[in-house]
């Protein structure tokens, strides 16, 4: 296949991509996200943004690949950041404990374990949480037992 064809195809096959996209998307209306998808019922603040989710989640078009593991993106951005995880380089610092991390925002995730501050507490148990994340795992396994109170 020529060069030329190949970017008829893409171009065609983005085309199509493009109109498919709009039989999932109702807005925009009003209020903070005024964009719905109409396959999910996920709200969006923004109109790219559910471009995007559509089309990796509803259509599975994801045209950028990383040569390493395969994986595929739907935006540009999101392929770099992933790249970054295949580097050894550990550019970041907590500076309390030492630990290096590949990405910032995996740092400020860190950092939290070293607040003296409980934010998330579960309210069957009264169990403590540093991360939303893992309170959200606590109730999801459904070992916790409620409090037990005196009467």
């Amino acid at each position: 296949m020529s060069t030329e064809s190949t970017e008829l195809n893409n171009k065609s096959i983005e085309t199509e991509i493009s109109n498919d996209i709009y039989m999932y998307i109702q807005g925009p209306d009003k209020g903070d996200k005024p964009w719905t998808c109409l396959e999910c019922h996920k709200k969006f603040s923004r109109k790219d943004h559910i471009e995007n989710h559509v089309m990796g989640q509803h259509l599975n078009y994801r045209p950028y690949k990383c040569t390493i593991c395969r994986k595929k993106f739907v935006r540009h951005d999101d392929l770099k950041r992933h790249e970054e995880i295949h580097q050894n380089d550990k550019p970041f610092k907590c500076l309390t404990c030492g630990e290096r991390f590949k990405r910032n925002d995996g740092l400020t995730s860190h950092k939290k374990i070293h607040e003296v501050t409980i934010p998330y507490v579960c309210p069957d148990c009264n169990k403590g949480f540093k991360r939303i994340c893992n309170l959200r795992s606590h109730k999801g396994r459904g070992t916790c037992e409620p409090v037990k109170t005196r009467c």
